[in-house]
């Protein structure tokens, strides 16, 4: 199964970055823009014919498929073919300065895989390992609904099969729900035949080792224009426990994590965008991108456009009061001041018409627990202390703090400053405002109010600083010690010594292992224990290996089209996204709202009537339900491994108190307090 794992990881990779390569090295090639930018951006090509095909075809009831995606990618590779035989010889770039970004790429692939090999890869139990937590029993339907139906349509999105709707949920039960993380799962299922669960492994694997590190490095290239610190962000762009790391085991919220992943090279197109020294006629192909970008940013998860919002909005305040102040001879102070403010102005008018918008409501309006007071939140913010139950990581707060201190003197990078104070603005508020203020739900309120996903949006200013200063410290350090040993003769290049520095330091953050007696684990080792203990099904405790493997006993037993009552609380709403068993009710949200069916509620409270309750029976027969499921059987086996999210015994009376001599229901399979019974024929 490793194998199909690590060739689902090639092809996702393939698919990403060979059309995009071929289509836009031509063009950053000939404008003397280097290697990076190709590929950061490479990805978008990819993914915004993905995202404009799956809601097309979606639009148009036409099935999509695998071979929809790989045709269309081939017909790139052409077209870029075509363009780059054209433009041949009309490279601005030296094979020297080739080589010098390929040894930078190199660098930040390496390092990603290494890390996310070592924190993600390494602590799964096996490649079709799964996170049994909330969010992801809807991601594991919805990919395999994806796979089953052909329908990839972020607007379309629901856990159920087209033909299930208004039988087994409400038939208005479909909606928007940004859907390209799970088009790019689908596409691995329906071309190689892999599970689900692998699928999603690959594709997030791919994401946090080689698409966030290239993506990194496209944006930090557009403003730092020193090598050094290139190399440096190989280093801090796997650093902070909160980005990627801890999004990956929290909700788990993948299609926010791939959207932030991607993010950075949106933004790059925007700095190069507002860049005075690209000229005009080269912007319109750099502008059609970030429009494209931005559309595929939307539906991976329309809070990354809000994300971009906020760190983008300095330097856009920046380069228009520059850009009109330039045309004034006098006053030209108080015009770069003026249309400065105007600028954020206008930023906040569209956040405060967005944030008003009954799309938005929902999102907004949704309520967290605040983790600390003002004091708190502050600290937390400047000792980077950005998850609850990981400590601070000091190094790392002193690297942002130099770094803060170099750009100041970096014209360029100057307004990453302001960036930084808005995103620890937004961290403070989120980490101590009262869930019901207003501050809160304006400034937070696109990321659902939730802590991890602003540290996200935080982290991504903070990466950059922080390779700042990790240069400035180091080259700090080599001079210093330079200086000592050349008192007694001896000549030390200042630069290796430097460079010697920063991977010193690296090293020292990304530790798994306790340096020092007497001090507790590092971030790092907290982080690897967090994902051995997310991934593993018995560690979790509400769906382990052994009901997994009831499960498959059960689907060899009933096959892949017989419908199967269920509690969703035992565990048993992850069957139908991992192996494909049809269970009713496949997420643990809904259970008593104004949206179920009234037919699933009767079942819900008297499914053990069904032998004399005509109610009962006529629901059975609307709702197609051949089978009864139950995991955890028995209120001492629901106490240990129910999940502890929205169950409540009085709702599923008529399930819980179905056992073997429950008239109607025959024994099928039991194993312990694990049971499949079938419905009496005579009614169904």
């Amino acid at each position: 199964m490793w194998t199909s794992f690590f060739l689902a990881c090639l092809l996702f990779g393939v698919i990403l970055y060979v059309p995009g390569i071929l289509v836009l090295g031509p063009f950053f090639r000939s404008n003397g823009m280097g290697l990076f930018p190709v590929l950061a951006a490479a990805p978008i090509v990819t993914l915004f014919p993905l995202a404009v095909l799956s809601e097309l075809f979606g639009y148009m009831g036409i099935p999509m498929n695998a071979w929809v995606v790989v045709l269309f990618a081939v017909c790139l590779c052409f077209a870029g073919l075509l363009v780059g035989s054209r433009r041949a010889g009309r490279s601005a770039l030296t094979t020297e300065k080739v080589k010098k970004d390929i040894s930078v790429v190199v660098a930040y692939v390496a390092i990603g895989c290494v890390v996310a090999g070592v924190i993600y890869v390494k602590s799964m139990d096996g490649p079709a390992s799964i996170f049994p937590e909330f969010d992801n029993a809807s991601h594991l339907a919805l990919v395999r609904v994806f796979a089953d139906s052909g329908k990839w349509s972020s607007l379309q999105s629901s856990p159920y099969l087209p033909s299930e709707l208004g039988i087994l949920t409400s038939a208005g039960s479909t909606g928007f729900y940004p859907s390209l993380w799970h088009a790019c799962c689908a596409f691995l299922v329906d071309f190689l035949s892999v599970s689900v669960p692998v699928a999603i492994n690959a594709v997030n694997a791919v994401a946090v080792s080689v698409v966030f590190p290239l993506s990194l490095l496209g944006f930090m290239s557009s403003f730092a224009s020193d090598r050094r610190v290139l190399f440096a962000g190989a280093i801090t762009s796997s650093c902070f426990i909160a980005f990627p790391w801890h999004l990956m085991v929290y909700g788990p919220v993948y299609p926010n994590l791939f959207g932030d992943i991607v993010l950075p090279a949106v933004m790059m197109l925007f700095v190069m965008l507002a860049s005075f020294e690209i000229e005009a006629g080269e912007k319109r192909g750099l502008l059609l991108l970030f429009l494209a970008g931005s559309f595929a940013l939307a539906l991976m998860h329309p809070n990354t456009i809000f994300a971009a919002m906020a760190i983008l909005a300095p330097l856009f305040a920046s380069r228009c009061s520059k850009f009109i102040s330039d045309r004034f001879a006098h006053g030209k102070a108080a015009i770069r001041v003026a249309v400065g403010l105007l600028c954020f102005a206008i930023v906040a008018l569209v956040w405060l018409f967005c944030f008003h918008l009954p799309a938005f409501a929902v999102q907004v309006n949704y309520h967290w627990t605040p983790e600390t007071d003002l004091l708190g939140a502050v600290q937390n913010a400047l000792t980077l202390k950005l998850v609850t139950w990981s400590p601070s990581q000091p190094l790392l707060s002193v690297l942002v703090l130099v770094g803060l201190l170099s750009v100041v003197a970096k014209r360029r990078s100057r307004w990453l400053l302001v960036s930084y104070a808005i995103t620890l603005i937004m961290f403070v508020v989120v980490d101590c405002a009262p869930s019901e203020s207003l501050i809160r739900h304006l400034f937070t309120g696109f990321w659902y109010n939730d802590i991890p996903r602003i540290a996200s949006v935080f982290v991504m200013v903070l990466i950059p600083i922080a390779a700042f200063g990790l240069v400035t410290f180091a080259d700090g350090l080599a001079a210093g010690v330079c200086s000592l040993f050349g008192r007694v003769g001896w000549r030390i290049p200042s630069d290796r010594l430097s460079a010697i520095g920063c991977c010193f330091f690296g090293l020292l953050i990304l530790s798994p292992f306790q340096l020092f007696s007497g001090w507790g684990p590092t971030p790092v080792r907290l982080m690897i224990d967090r994902y051995v203990e997310s991934y593993s099904f018995d560690k979790v405790g509400y769906y382990t290996h052994d009901e997994r493997d009831f499960v498959n006993e059960c689907l060899e037993l009933v096959g892949d089209d017989a419908i199967v009552y269920n509690c969703p609380f035992d565990g048993s709403c992850f069957s139908y996204g991992e192996v494909g068993l049809r269970t009713a009710i496949r997420t643990l949200w809904g259970t008593g709202a104004e949206s179920e069916l009234s037919t699933m509620k009767v079942l819900r409270e008297g499914l053990d009537e069904v032998s004399y309750n005509v109610d009962v029976q006529s629901a059975v027969k609307a709702t197609g339900i051949e089978y009864v499921l139950m995991l955890d059987q028995g209120n001492e086996a629901m106490d240990e491994s129910i999940t502890p999210w929205g169950y409540h015994e009085d709702q599923w009376v008529g399930f819980n108190s179905i056992d073997d001599d429950t008239p109607g229901f025959t024994l099928v399979l039991r194993n312990g307090d694990m049971a499949l019974y079938k419905i009496d024929s005579q009614y169904l």
